[in-house]
């Protein structure tokens, strides 16, 4: 069973009240569960997807969605907060086991730096952080397939090492996503900081110690050579 996640603006001064995330499907809402290996940052793009003036959609808050106006206008900087907690569930007991787990997250935004083309830049960075991870799975696959070893598993543990990694410098790209030069070098460091630490989950977990090993480590490393060089926008 799964609980579902939570979000808030965080103003000072103000009672803090949780809302939970809901999407629709096929007309009827649903709740967004809590999954303990994809953290609540990385849903920040559908969080704010009403900010899209081409008709964004995703899972919604509706504090949010009705309160981040206020927020811009009390505050110079606000957080958004999401979080919650999975559970497991016998015989109508509720219970949290080895595999459940809590996940928050708490994103800082600069209220002169929200609108359409910070949204999109940071969609744009966001959808590269997603092509990263898709490559390092489908990279680490193929390495253990040239050692005829099954590497399912394996590849989503490097996968999930590489948003670990990434977690620690998303509030900078959040911050860098407006549109001076000053920032677009920052984005620019970033990129080679994500691609870096996605040739480190890469080297973790697929050895090159053994000659079967050098030559699969060697064909199958990730090349970020276009994300890197792609001039962020």
């Amino acid at each position: 069973m799964y609980r579902a996640k939570a979000t808030h603006i965080n103003i000072p001064q103000t009672e803090k009240t949780y809302y939970p995330l809901i999407r629709k499907v096929r007309q009827a809402a649903r709740a967004q569960w809590v999954d303990p290996n994809k953290r609540p940052w990385r849903e920040l793009i559908s969080l704010l997807s009403f900010i899209d003036q081409s008709g964004g959609s995703g899972f919604q808050s509706w504090q949010i969605r009705f309160g981040l106006d206020r927020a811009r206008d009390a505050q110079k900087i606000f957080s958004i907060w999401s979080g919650g907690l999975r559970v497991s569930s016998n015989a109508g007991e509720q219970y949290v086991s080895g595999t459940d787990d809590v996940v928050e997250s708490n994103i800082w935004l600069e209220s002169e730096a929200l609108g359409q083309s910070w949204f999109e830049q940071l969609k744009q960075e966001m959808n590269g952080l997603d092509d990263l991870a898709k490559a390092l799975y489908g990279r680490v696959l193929a390495y253990f397939k040239g050692l005829t070893v099954d590497g399912k598993n394996t590849a989503a543990q490097a996968t999930n090492m590489f948003w670990q990694l990434c977690e620690r410098d998303f509030q900078e790209l959040v911050n860098s996503c407006d549109t001076t030069d000053e920032t677009k070098k920052t984005r620019q460091q970033l990129r080679r900081k994500f691609a870096g630490y996605q040739h480190q989950s890469y080297d973790h977990f697929c050895p090159n110690e053994t000659a079967r090993q050098i030559d699969a480590w060697a064909q199958n490393r990730p090349n970020h050579y276009k994300y890197i060089s792609q001039e962020a926008s």
